[in-house]
């Protein structure tokens, strides 16, 4: 916690989770890209020389083994992320219910969130859904060639595609919010403002922060 002209600095991210954060995204992107260079026209030529298949390849290991980086270097932070990312609360409803609200960047009458709120918890649920379609598909599609038919294979490369769809428009509405509500900071340092945390999650200022504020603001008062 720290006081930067005269309001107080929390942190919100560990340097753990920003790293795993910042691999995920850049594994994302190179496959996006790569993926891109097949099945886009006009873009095919640049799939000729098959670094492009080569680089997806290797960003594809790097994308799922993303889970187990987490838990290896963060256990306690990667099972509180998904706890929190699986507490369902009645709040939530009301959050859903002021979407539309929350879209155009206010947050007036919805009810206080959490560290995570609705919003963030859908968001993690379905790329996690995603994260194992994308992964399934890609992975029959990379080993299943001689194994499977014809028809299991062009399965699996439209759910990829369909899949590949769907969790870039997610990582678009991802980066629109960071932007609308200015978090990006949070995924840089890891440091949020009171304000912030007051105006996106007052559940968890109120329950967790404000009474370690506090504390802290006490015992230096009385040191």
């Amino acid at each position: 916690m720290q006081q930067n002209n005269n309001e107080i600095v929390l942190e919100r991210f560990n340097a753990r989770r920003r790293l795993v954060h910042w691999i995920h995204a850049a594994a994302f992107f190179v496959l996006l890209g790569t993926g891109l260079t097949y099945v886009t026209p006009g873009l095919t030529f640049l799939a000729e020389g098959g670094i492009p298949g080569t680089l997806h390849r290797i960003f594809a290991v790097v994308f799922l083994a993303v889970p187990l980086i987490y838990l290896v270097i963060d256990p306690k932070g990667f099972r509180e992320f998904v706890r929190d990312s699986l507490n369902f609360e009645k709040s939530d409803i009301g959050f859903h219910l002021r979407m539309p609200y929350y879209i155009l960047g206010k947050t007036q009458g919805i009810p206080p969130q959490g560290k995570l709120n609705a919003g963030h918890k859908m968001h993690h649920i379905f790329m996690g859904i995603l994260f194992v379609t994308l992964g399934v598909s890609g992975l029959i599609k990379w080993f299943g060639v001689g194994h499977m038919g014809p028809a299991m294979l062009n399965l699996m490369g439209t759910v990829h595609i369909i899949s590949v769809f769907v969790i870039t428009i997610m990582t678009l509405g991802h980066v629109y919010f960071t932007v609308v509500y200015w978090a990006i900071p949070s995924m840089i340092h890891g440091k949020v403002t009171e304000s912030y945390v007051k105006l996106e999650h007052r559940k968890w200022w109120d329950e967790e922060l404000a009474p370690k504020v506090k504390g802290s603001s006490e015992k230096s008062q009385s040191g």
